[in-house]
């Protein structure tokens, strides 16, 4: 079905500003999207609605370029 998805990290200024966001629908990537870790942190972000026919994956990645990147929740709403 549809679900909206929300993130949520913490904001700080040693986060990434560009943390890649995989949305996929089982193994099929739906989109990717970049989160700016250094603003908007501990409140719920909405991304975006998506449709799920299979299992729902939200893959958060890390660069590895220094930075620090936080995946503290994900929130499905139908």
């Amino acid at each position: 079905g549809d679900y909206e998805i929300s993130l949520w990290w913490t904001e700080w200024a040693s986060r990434s500003d560009n943390v890649a966001v995989e949305i996929r629908d089982g193994a099929v990537l739906l989109e990717t999207i970049h989160i700016n870790q250094q603003v908007n942190g501990g409140k719920w972000n909405i991304i975006n609605t998506y449709s799920f026919t299979g299992t729902a994956n939200i893959i958060i990645i890390s660069t590895g370029d220094g930075t620090s990147t936080c995946a503290d929740a994900v929130r499905f709403e139908p």
